[in-house]
């Protein structure tokens, strides 16, 4: 049964609407920048980026050698001598984070003073990590994480969630606020669904889970990437049929994914022990009954001061947290598979599946498999060099519908209080990637 709020004040629904009118505006709202479409979040993020692009390079080594130095200094002095809260939840994590920090600032500084073997610090390796990844986590995620609040703390959730929990829940086995999930990572960046989720979870509003469905299933990657992925394979000129068969994929996904092992098997038990006040309870259905409690949210949220301070430090612990694992992953991922043939073995049960099937140039295509766990760009770059216009499209549609990058998002999960560990994250990619092979091949094959 849904629960019925009392009505709202006048001042708790103007601070509902305006701050989430603000947050959708940024993640969602299309503008036009000089004839090519963008959302608020990549026209500001490119127009920082381009602004301070010569000394993004410093930043970013900055930022990972500081990570490394001062988490080793927090280590050392130990947990007790550690005062603020905050000092210790940015360079106190676990030995494993403390050992991929101390990788990804010796591979940043190795990429940036071009030293150690010349693998590291060659275009195809360095130079992509360096002006395609690094640069452009620093600026988003600090752009992103300021504005983020307004989408998850001031109602935009518990509004969305009254007018779809029903038919998530029925179809998709989550609450309906994971609707707001579901179209920053298409709109926005799969990485921001990420985000809003894990802050969701830890705050008593998704079960475990709950969560891992969420973040394993709805965290899609953008619109704006899915361009990216179709134009480096050469087929942005089918772009329309391309997206239709990767949401076709996705939502698929979303449907089996979560009645399957590891999902099925999670608990719904919530982060602390308990869930948040009436997380646990269906929505009530409607417009009405969605502003009523979307403003009792924005009612209870913090001052903008302190929304300010944990968007800041939830910045600062991506950024210090994050990002050197990023660059230490995808620097050995990219020396790997254009230096050693272990991506060639580990695809050959795909290869034979594929030339089952009588996909063109499957030797070629089939590393691209199994490439995108390590990151998104990989599988791209893999089936840039093949002629057929079928199989490009084919690796455009499954490279999407992967998900589950390890460079960033799953990372990002594995970084989480959301106990799903490396292997579920591994069953996880093979049973999406699985699931993507027919529409892939289908759409493939129709649309080519």
């Amino acid at each position: 049964m849904g629960r019925s709020p009392e009505k709202p004040g006048v001042a708790a629904g103007a601070k509902f609407i305006a701050a989430s009118t603000f947050g959708a505006f940024f993640f969602f709202f299309p503008i036009n920048d000089g004839g090519a479409w963008k959302i608020p979040l990549g026209f500001l993020t490119d127009a920082i980026t381009a602004r301070l692009r010569p000394a993004l390079d410093e930043a970013a080594v900055a930022l990972v050698i500081f990570s490394a130095v001062a988490t080793l200094a927090c280590k050392i002095a130990g947990k007790q001598r550690i005062e603020s809260a905050e000092i210790d939840r940015l360079f106190n994590p676990d030995w494993l984070w403390v050992l991929l920090r101390v990788l990804g600032a010796a591979t940043i500084a190795a990429i940036y003073w071009r030293f150690g073997p010349d693998w590291i610090h060659s275009e195809a390796v360095g130079g992509v990590v360096m002006n395609d990844l690094a640069v452009v986590l620093i600026v988003l995620f600090f752009v992103a994480g300021l504005v983020l609040p307004f989408l998850t703390d001031y109602g935009l959730m518990e509004f969305i969630g009254a007018l779809a929990s029903r038919s998530f829940r029925r179809v998709f086995t989550v609450p309906g606020r994971s609707a707001v999930d579901a179209a920053a990572s298409w709109i926005g960046s799969g990485t921001v669904g990420v985000l809003i989720t894990l802050k969701q979870y830890e705050q008593g509003y998704y079960s475990v889970r709950e969560a891992a469905v969420i973040a394993t299933n709805f965290s899609i990657t953008s619109t704006a990437f899915c361009y990216v992925i179709a134009k480096l394979l050469n087929v942005e000129h089918l772009f329309i049929q391309y997206y239709g068969v990767v949401v076709a994929a996705s939502l698929t996904c979303a449907v089996i994914l979560p009645r399957l092992p590891p999902l099925s098997l999670k608990r719904d038990d919530y982060f602390g022990g308990a869930p948040a006040p009436g997380a646990s309870e269906e929505f009530a259905a409607g417009l009405s009954a969605g502003y009523r409690l979307a403003a009792a949210r924005a009612a209870a949220a913090p001052t903008l001061g302190r929304t300010m301070k944990d968007a800041a430090v939830n910045v600062l612990d991506i950024w210090f947290g994050l990002l050197p694992c990023v660059i230490f992953i995808a620097t050995m991922a990219l020396a790997l598979a254009s230096y050693t043939p272990l991506f060639d073995y580990l695809a050959l049960p795909f290869r034979s599946l594929l030339e089952l099937v009588g996909l063109p140039e499957a030797r070629a295509a089939a590393p691209a498999m199994v490439i995108g766990f390590a990151d998104m760009f990989l599988p791209a770059i893999v089936g840039q060099s093949i002629a057929s216009e079928e199989t490009r499209f084919f690796i455009a549609v499954v490279t999407v519908g992967q998900l589950i990058y390890m460079s960033e998002i799953g990372i990002l999960i594995l970084r989480s209080a959301i106990p799903v560990n490396f292997l579920d994250l591994v069953l996880i990619f093979l049973l999406r990637t699985l699931v993507v092979l027919p529409f892939a091949f289908a759409g493939a094959r129709l649309v080519t």
